[in-house]
């Protein structure tokens, strides 16, 4: 069910057409990891791979709110001691029924699906990295407190690890209150913001609430899935509700049946809107927002990367690679304060028919900085997003349309720390 679809080249499709093309991109930040690309642009002549500088989020796993996910399974199951669901309604009960009691124990952990995610991404950056990892070099890692991150870290050192016996990793877990968790979730965000949202205006919940009324009709789910009318306050957010609960689902295990199989295409591209333009108004830049998490969180994380890359290059830091290992909640304001292509948009309009979730946010999305250096010790540094190239959005690259001059990056990011934005 969730075999990676043959990718197409999507550039300046909407996102309807690149739904349209593989309907599981409606999972957004749950769909399992895609590799993007596997074209990779030689180094300008005299230039070797020195430094790995990656932050990725955990792989594919099982679901983490057990609770609201079993309310929806009793639900289904009161409807059908009542005799009010249709042959359609009984499947669905069926189904849920499978894959939560398939997840007792589960919970929260890594997924099969996930262990294999990461693997093959530490496989295949060894295998693009020439020699970097050959004989006894050292590898730092960062991880949050969760299984599934310490997890996700130990399945990509294993793929790092095939054919070299001689890989030395230092590892560190900070706890929630340890000031070293700034390295992989940033700056700690004020209590005085945490009670409010992320962004300065009612105009973005206004904006992706009037998409979601607008754009589903509740009626035509009602009618196939219930023979009596129960008494559900909206059928609106009850069919949310199921939709959510398969999604948090699907890239736990292969075998698990197929929830999304119950909605029309139209119902669920508003399901993923609406999941879709939340994502990006909580998290990422536009005009008049006020991105506390990227210039907090995603600062924090990116300045630690920029501290350890300068070690390296200045030699106080024997090691070839840094892996960072963590939450959706932080790798989207990483990825939105590096201004990475794809992510920041002027308007939610832009965002409805160019940001993608499903990409920038989905199971084991990466960002990775391939450092290198010639004999005169100048560093170029190429950026990876889920293995393809990619480049930021206000800084025109210096070498081969994806390389740029480290010193110029780095500018380029600490100027945005320093912005109007940041929080002392």
């Amino acid at each position: 069910m969730i075999a990676l679809a043959v990718q197409i080249v999507c550039l300046g499709q909407t996102n309807r057409e690149m739904l349209e093309q593989d309907p599981y991109r409606v999972l957004g930040s749950m769909y399992p990891y895609h590799r993007l690309d596997s074209v990779y642009t030689p180094a300008p002549k005299g230039y070797r791979l020195f430094y790995i500088s990656h932050i990725g989020r955990h792989g594919s796993r099982y679901c983490i709110v057990p609770d609201k996910k079993k309310e929806v399974l009793a639900g289904y199951a009161s409807y059908l001691e009542q005799g009010m669901l249709t042959d359609e309604g009984v499947s669905i009960y069926r189904d849920l029924k499978t894959i939560i009691d398939g997840s007792e124990g589960k919970f929260g952990t890594l997924s099969s699906v996930g262990e294999k995610e990461l693997r093959g991404i530490g496989k295949r950056m060894a295998e693009n990295s020439g020699n970097l990892f050959k004989g006894k070099v050292v590898i730092e890692t960062y991880s949050t407190d969760a299984g599934r991150t310490r997890g996700s870290r130990d399945c990509m050192l294993d793929g790092i690890r095939e054919g070299n016996d001689g890989l030395v990793v230092i590892y560190n877990e900070p706890e929630r209150k340890d000031p070293a968790r700034a390295q992989v979730c940033g700056y700690p965000l004020p209590d005085s913001l945490k009670k409010g949202t992320s962004h300065n205006s009612r105009s973005a919940r206004e904006y992706y609430m009037d998409r979601w009324n607008e754009g589903f009709n509740p009626e035509p789910f009602k009618t196939r899935i219930y023979a009596g009318t129960p008494e559900i306050e909206s059928f609106r957010n009850e069919a949310f509700r199921l939709y959510e609960t398969g999604n948090s689902f699907m890239a736990a295990d292969e075998n698990f049946p197929d929830i999304m199989k119950y909605f029309t295409k139209e119902e669920l591209y508003n399901f993923w809107l609406h999941g879709n333009t939340n994502i990006f108004s909580n998290t990422c830049e536009w005009d008049g927002s006020q991105p506390y998490k990227t210039y907090n969180w995603g600062a924090g994380i990116v300045e630690s990367m920029i501290k350890d890359a300068e070690e390296v290059i200045a030699g106080r830091k024997d090691i070839v690679a840094t892996l960072r290992f963590t939450h959706d909640s932080y790798i989207m304001p990483a990825e939105s304060f590096m201004n990475i292509k794809g992510v920041n948009f002027r308007t939610f309009a832009q965002a409805e028919e160019n940001f993608r979730n499903y990409e920038k946010l989905c199971l084991g999305v990466n960002v990775q900085l391939f450092f290198y250096r010639n004999a005169k010790g100048q560093c170029l540094v190429k950026i990876l997003q889920n293995e393809k190239e990619t480049t930021v959005e206000d800084l025109k690259p210096n070498y081969s349309g994806v390389y740029y001059k480290w010193d110029k990056l780095k500018a380029y990011w600490k100027k945005r720390a320093d912005s109007k934005y940041r929080l002392q």
